[in-house]
């Protein structure tokens, strides 16, 4: 059950209980008799639901604010979320340069390693070319030119 449709009730329960008119064919011949001046629960009544429109109305109004508080709020974090997006954008591109400058580099010295390599290969080779010519000369086997 809702709660106006509770407090409905209860007021409704409430003036059926409290009135002194039940029924319309109750009513006095004289309708001076009737105490048309409502009871202290009556104004109390009215009063509370007086106040509850009001707390009702506050509550609305400070939602409102608070709601468009959030909103600046969110429309300031939007900006700054595009220039956090913007700064990684930036980042991301740095870091991918020099990551490929760092491959080239990597790049750059396997190539020196390699012709290291080679180098030292000819040379092992020519190393033992020499020494194998010198063993045949030594054993006379080799006729040179």
């Amino acid at each position: 059950m809702s709660k106006s449709s509770r407090d409905r009730n209860f007021f409704r329960k409430m003036a059926r209980r409290e009135s002194p008119i039940r029924f319309l064919v109750a009513l006095a011949d004289n309708l001076e008799d009737i105490a048309w001046r409502p009871t202290r629960e009556e104004i109390l009544f009215e009063r509370l639901a007086h106040m509850k429109v009001c707390w009702d109305r506050e509550d609305d109004e400070r939602r409102r604010r608070r709601a468009a508080e959030i909103a600046v709020v969110v429309e300031l974090d939007k900006v700054w979320l595009e220039r956090e997006r913007l700064w990684e954008e930036c980042l991301a591109a740095v870091q991918n340069y020099y990551l490929g400058e760092r491959e080239k580099e990597e790049q750059a010295a396997d190539r020196r390693r390699r012709e290291k390599c080679l180098k030292l290969r000819k040379e092992i080779n020519r190393d033992m070319v020499r020494a194998e010519r010198e063993e045949l000369i030594r054993r006379a086997v080799y006729r040179g030119r």
